[in-house]
């Protein structure tokens, strides 16, 4: 999930390159189809997301072009300097090469995400309580009444204090992460009337919809008596794999004593029995022929690795769900090399987790302004009339002319007026020094009727007021690029 996957716009020949950790093209092929942070590492001011997941759409851009996004990917921009939280704007980069201001529009797949979270809906506070609020510095796994990260999907019952229905209710739910070993639980509490003998509250059944278990279905309740329940009853025989559930409960039984009511609920969700942070214990045969090689998510929210010789084993922590290994040769009727649980110290603490998801570019459209000249690229609206004065500020990099101007040039040797001699060659090089002038020029007019533009013969149309702020001119020697401003 530590994956970094750079990617670069070459604007000598406007395409698009990528850098990974890897080392060669199919490691770095690896690393972008990798699991990754759901927050990207990014320069908000020149990038920007202005279609994310969940969103079909088909956007337009401000210079005419549509680009299809599916509900599985989202746009990005990149373009000129914006203020924090702006989206697509009139801001461009301008590219020398091909002398056009620009801007990028990146497709971005996700693939498949993997959220914290290991099922949804996380469901909500068990009886009240705020078992997702996440401590100070915390650096302990969420636990309470023995289940990690409790979510309450459904609630029945007649309490006098809340209002719940007592017919029966129905819904589903999605396992994300199965290493986390998923059970579902109720908890039943009467707190008034008459309970006894027992009160029943709600049955509730699952069934499994898809994944390995698909079809199984199981059922769980818990009854009250003259007593409290003071926790949970979780059917902790049942670990629940990755898949689509459904769940479907009976009438919560609001009978107690000779008819009488009885008044409580009974809440129905999932729990984790293991906590994000796990504890491994690798070894590695004393017969092996080869090392073993784990691969794991830190509790530093990285990737790493370690090597284990013939003969060795070693405890560690690492995210649930991370932990694979290679390198290892089985050996017919020889002790075998492995990777599990440590049964001594399975949960362990650890920082919060975010969602991941497999981002990766897959298409990158530039999109240039329609002219050099005949756009409002580069004005700047102002809705009142500024109360200090504008200062403004520009720039050239310019460099002498060197190397050989395009094609060739006849009779550069030999005699320049015998065909028979002259022979057709390389341009001539660039030689001696160059002039550049550059100009600063201000347009003025009332935007959006009167602003700058040109007609085909480069000449200033609209009503707009023109004056020159400063001009320069200087000597740049051959071979020597000089930035004045």
């Amino acid at each position: 999930m530590s994956k970094t996957v750079a990617y670069y716009y070459k604007e000598t020949d406007n395409s698009v390159y990528y850098s990974a950790s890897g080392g060669n093209s199919a490691s770095m092929a690896l690393d972008i189809a990798a699991i990754k942070n759901a927050n990207p590492s990014f320069d908000s001011t020149l990038n920007a997301r202005i279609v994310g997941l969940g969103s079909p759409i088909s956007y337009v851009t401000a210079e005419g072009f549509t680009i299809p996004v599916s509900s599985s990917e989202e746009l990005w921009v990149y373009r000129g300097y914006q203020p924090l939280g702006t989206g697509d704007a009139n801001a461009y980069f301008y590219n020398p090469y091909l002398h056009r201001p620009y801007k990028l529009y990146s497709l971005v797949a996700t693939q498949s995400g993997v959220p914290s979270a290991p099922f949804l809906p996380s469901g909500s506070a068990l009886y009240g309580e705020d078992v997702h609020a996440i401590k100070s510095g915390l650096l302990s796994p969420v636990i309470q009444n023995g289940m990690f990260d409790a979510g309450v999907l459904a609630t029945l019952g007649n309490p006098t204090t809340q209002s719940y229905t007592t017919a029966s209710v129905s819904g589903s739910f999605e396992i994300f992460n199965e290493n986390r070993n998923v059970s579902p639980y109720v908890w039943t509490r009467y707190v008034g009337g008459s309970f006894t003998p027992p009160a029943f509250g709600a049955l509730f059944a699952i069934t499994a919809s898809t994944g390995t278990l698909a079809g199984s279905s199981w059922s769980l309740t818990q009854a009250q008596q003259g007593t409290l329940n003071s926790s949970p009853y979780s059917l902790d025989s049942v670990d629940l794999p990755n898949g689509i559930y459904s769940y479907t409960s009976s009438l919560f039984d609001s009978t107690g004593v000779n008819n009488a009511s009885a008044y409580g609920a009974t809440q129905f969700g999932l729990s984790c029995n293991y906590s994000n942070w796990l504890g491994y214990y690798a070894q590695n045969a004393s017969t092996s022929l080869t090392d073993l090689k784990v691969f794991y998510t830190a509790s530093n929210l990285t990737s790493s690795f370690f090597t284990l010789p013939a003969g060795y084993d070693t405890k560690f922590t690492a995210l649930a769900n991370t932990v694979s290994s290679s390198g290892v040769q089985a050996i017919p009727n020889l002790e075998s090399s492995s990777v599990s649980l440590d049964s001594q110290g399975i949960n362990k603490p650890g920082p919060p987790v975010p969602n991941r998801f497999a981002y990766q570019i897959q298409d990158v459209y530039a999109s240039f302004s329609s002219s050099l000249s005949q756009s409002i690229d580069g004005i700047y609206v102002f809705n009142q009339i500024p109360e200090t004065s504008i200062e403004l500020t520009a720039s050239i990099r310019v460099g002498g002319w060197t190397g050989s101007s395009p094609g060739s040039r006849y009779g550069i040797t030999g005699s320049e007026n015998e065909y028979g001699t002259g022979i057709y060659g390389p341009g001539e090089t660039g030689g001696g020094n160059t002039w550049q002038t550059a100009s600063i020029r201000v347009y003025k007019g009332n935007f959006p009727n009167y602003v700058p533009a040109v007609d085909i013969t480069g000449s200033l149309i609209d009503d707009v007021n023109s004056f020159l702020v400063t001009e320069s001119s200087f000597l740049v020697n051959q071979g020597s690029d000089t930035q004045f401003t």
